[in-house]
Parts: C-alpha cells; sequence; structure tokens
C-alpha cells in the first residue's frame, strides 16, 4: 500500500461522514512515519467533521514495553492511544504502556476473550464450517480488540451531542 492510500482513506472516512477513526496497526519502527500520513492526522483531527476535529483513535501495541518505543501514530497528541485490559479491570500484560496511553478499554489477557466476526471460509481464524460457528471467532485481542471498543464508545458520546469538537470529546 502506498503511504498516501492511507491519508486518501482517512480523507473518505471523514467524507463518508465519520466521527471517529480506529486504527489498530501502526508502523514497527517508532522512527519511521511518512510525513503525508501525520499531515493527513494533523489536519483531519483539526479540520475533519467541518472544522470540528475527527477523533483518530490507535492501538498502543502489544509489546509489554513504552509506547514511545513503538508506535509514533499513537503517541501524536492529536490521536488517542488505547491499551488493553483484562476483564478483572487490569492492564493486559502485553499492553504497551505510559503516560501516551490515553484510553484502556477490554481485551484478551485475563481469564477471557474477545468474540468477533471472522473472515468467512477457511481463510479465517475458525475454521469451523458456517453451520458449526465458523463465521465468529473467540480469538481476538491485544490492543488491536481494545481500540474499537473505545471508538465505540467515543461514538456514543457523539451520539449525544453530535457537536461537540473532537478535544471536548477526549477530555469527556
Amino acid at each position: 500500500m502506498e503511504f498516501s492510500e492511507i491519508a486518501d482513506a482517512m480523507y473518505a472516512a471523514d467524507m463518508s461522514g465519520a466521527d471517529v477513526h480506529t486504527n489498530s496497526w501502526g508502523y514497527t519502527d517508532p522512527n519511521f512515519f511518512p510525513d503525508v500520513h501525520r499531515d493527513a492526522i494533523e489536519d483531519l483531527a483539526v479540520n475533519g467533521r467541518d472544522g470540528l476535529g475527527m477523533s483518530i483513535m490507535f492501538a498502543t501495541g502489544n509489546d509489554t514495553r513504552p509506547v514511545i518505543w513503538r508506535s509514533q501514530t499513537a503517541i501524536m497528541p492529536e490521536t488517542s492511544g488505547v491499551g488493553a485490559l483484562t476483564n478483572s479491570g487490569t492492564l493486559s500484560g502485553y499492553s504497551n504502556y505510559g503516560p501516551w496511553v490515553d484510553f484502556v478499554a477490554p481485551s484478551s489477557g485475563g481469564s477471557r476473550r474477545i468474540f468477533t466476526t471472522d473472515i468467512t471460509g477457511p481463510t479465517g481464524y475458525n475454521s469451523a464450517q458456517s453451520s458449526n460457528g465458523g463465521d465468529f471467532t473467540p480469538n481476538f485481542g491485544g490492543t488491536s480488540a481494545a481500540t474499537p471498543i473505545a471508538a465505540g464508545v467515543l461514538a456514543l458520546v457523539y451520539s449525544v451531542n453530535p457537536e461537540l469538537t473532537a478535544d471536548q470529546v477526549r477530555r469527556i
């Protein structure tokens, strides 16, 4: 994927009316961050949603280390970094940590896991036939599972008051 395609996808989400943009990925080299991607985030966080700003969330990573060593996207002042909690309310052992974590949300790492829809057919995580539950998997986890859950909470806040700015929603 071209780096400009990432920025284009973020702008397309804004033009489609998205309030929240959730990202369960990042660059593996913490010193690598294409300008076109950084520029899109900085622009949309302020000017998205017709000037109210788009809430942009990034998973903080699953390396059990400070977020700053892993994700330039999650530590930007314009984004919200999301870590993972176990079902008992403790930080998941794999979740990256530090003052750059803006939100935490439920994920794996405790005695329960996250169920989600799966890729249909044998290329999915659950190889069972669809009639036997193969369209679902109990093996979703990590900060990649926590981030869309946190994004859902932000979407609920926007549903109460769609005129809030992205900064106001983040403070809430």
